[in-house]
């Protein structure tokens, strides 16, 4: 009744106005959605950031969504991307999932806007899995969480899609940074402040736009979670499901994997590779190898690595860091129902010989099993140190060199678990344990419970909005590491990083 007469007096007054503004409705460049309102934070959910990458789309580079009239419901989210582990039933068939979800304050903007890509081995996961409320209300900013197409449909490649092979994955992340830079603003966003973060394979992400020219001007900082550029795992030296070798991988061998998989399937062209189904390509055993991001074409031009030792770095400033015990969760791997022990003395001295050859004994003397507990410890933990945490620190000092740059180590070994630990391996700050302390997420990630995690909570969401919003933070940058869940330790002599600088494998 009172939106009526506000109508009527303004017309008679000669003046045209629309009705009060409802919160619930925000105006993107392809239509109006409508979310939810609650008591500190809107949610707008599901919205489209490309076109469906299906039939003819698969493998080609995000395409403009089309707009949509009337009101669009933003009030659930998109569906994953397909994806699934080998040999057990797929998680989601969709390949219609290019969709991201806006998590905003309800006080007026602008506030910056950080964009989260979630991890999963470039195979796994979603946006919606990550619930941003309390990052929002507490930090006072816009939280955009996103999909990107994974595996086989989105870091494969072939001879007859040329230099794009491999790339889909990471160009459906540069369009949705291309949608927030146009579309922020709808929401309270500024899109001349935007964070993009990641962890695992998100990290990776974030780490490779770093090196790209694709990315200049989307973004203006960037936040790196177990994820850095100069990452790799041992030859042949891993735990079960993770492929050893760097997460990077050439065009050209992208290129002759999916050759490969094309001759197994008698398909002389991509067209043909385009006709299975999503569940019929992840069933296929060829399609699991595609877990790398592609370097050596338009948007990756080099290794990622390369690219930060010469300098080739957008100037923007990094927040990066890696947990305590990283390898233990991939130990954790190994582990069987109702097994006492993981793995043996003898197994832990194969597996060392497998990665570092007639360097072994030197690792096996370094990380005797007396020391750490258990064979599948002293493994784990020299995986931490050998893959996470000293190219870490190395990246780091190498976007230093370039740019402002600080450096984190989660260490809280009081951490909740994501899965029950095997009996002799605590898994202590495992790779993703701070994932809730930055986020919720009921049935994926496991809940907070004590106070001092709630605490150390309260601190790591004042630090990422803080670096979010353009602030100085309370530490030296690198190689100052800030210590989150115990005291100031050195973590390149903890970790071992002068004696893995020299052993190869």
């Amino acid at each position: 009744m009172i939106t009526k007469l506000l109508l009527t007096i303004t017309t008679l007054a000669g003046v045209t106005v629309g009705p009060p503004h409802d919160p619930a409705l925000a105006r993107t460049d392809a239509g109006v959605v409508r979310g939810t309102v609650n008591a500190d934070h809107r949610s707008f959910q599901g919205i489209p950031f490309a076109a469906p990458p299906t039939g003819r789309l698969r493998w080609q580079p995000p395409r403009p969504v089309a707009p949509w009239p009337g009101i669009r419901a933003a009030t659930a989210p998109g569906s994953i991307c397909a994806q699934g582990v080998p040999g057990q039933k797929p998680l989601s068939v969709n390949e219609d999932c290019l969709y991201l979800n806006v998590t905003t304050p309800t006080t007026p903007g602008p506030h910056p806007v950080l964009v989260w890509l979630h991890g999963g081995a470039f195979t796994l996961g979603g946006g919606s899995y990550y619930d941003p409320a309390r990052m929002v209300a507490s930090g006072r900013v816009v939280v955009v969480t996103v999909n990107y197409r994974l595996g086989v449909f989105g870091y494969f490649g072939h001879p007859g899609l040329g230099r794009d092979s491999g790339s889909y994955g990471l160009l459906d992340q540069l369009a949705a940074l291309h949608w927030v830079r146009r579309n922020a603003s709808a929401f309270g966003g500024d899109p001349t402040a935007v964070t993009v973060a990641g962890e695992s394979a998100g990290g990776l992400s974030a780490c490779a736009m770093l090196t790209t020219p694709a990315a200049a001007g989307l973004f203006q900082r960037a936040i790196i979670q177990s994820g850095s550029c100069a990452m790799d795992w041992p030859a042949n030296g891993t735990a079960p499901g993770v492929r050893p070798g760097s997460p990077f991988l050439s065009t050209e061998r992208v290129q002759a994997q999916g050759a490969a998989l094309a001759a197994a399937r008698g398909c002389p062209t991509v067209d043909c590779l385009r006709e299975p189904s999503a569940a019929d390509l992840l069933a296929e055993p060829l399609a699991a190898g595609f877990t790398h991001l592609a370097y050596g074409g338009p948007v990756l031009t080099e290794r990622p690595v390369e690219a930060l030792r010469k300098g080739h770095v957008l100037p923007v400033p990094v927040l990066i860091g890696h947990t305590r015990d990283e390898g233990r969760l991939f130990g954790s791997f190994f582990a069987r129902p109702g097994t006492e022990q993981t793995i043996t003395e003898a197994h832990y001295r194969e597996l060392a010989a497998t990665a570092f050859g007639t360097q072994a004994g030197r690792v096996l003397a370094r990380y005797p099993v007396a020391a750490h507990g258990s064979p599948i410890a002293a493994w784990s933990d020299a995986m931490t140190d050998r893959v996470w945490a000293c190219p870490t620190l190395e990246t780091a000092r190498l976007l230093r060199a370039v740019t402002p740059t600080h450096s984190f180590e989660f260490a809280d070994r009081t951490a909740p678990s994501l899965l029950p630990p095997p009996k002799d391996l605590p898994l202590g700050a495992y790779h993703g344990a701070e994932l809730p302390y930055l986020f919720d997420s009921p049935g994926v990630l496991p809940a907070l419970t004590a106070p001092a995690q709630h605490a150390l909570s309260a601190e790591m969401l004042r630090h990422w909005t803080a670096f979010a919003r353009g602030e100085r933070l309370p530490w030296p940058q690198v190689p100052a590491v800030r210590q989150l869940g115990r005291p100031a330790t050195n973590p390149a002599v903890e970790h071992q990083c002068g004696f893995w600088a020299g052993v190869a494998g």
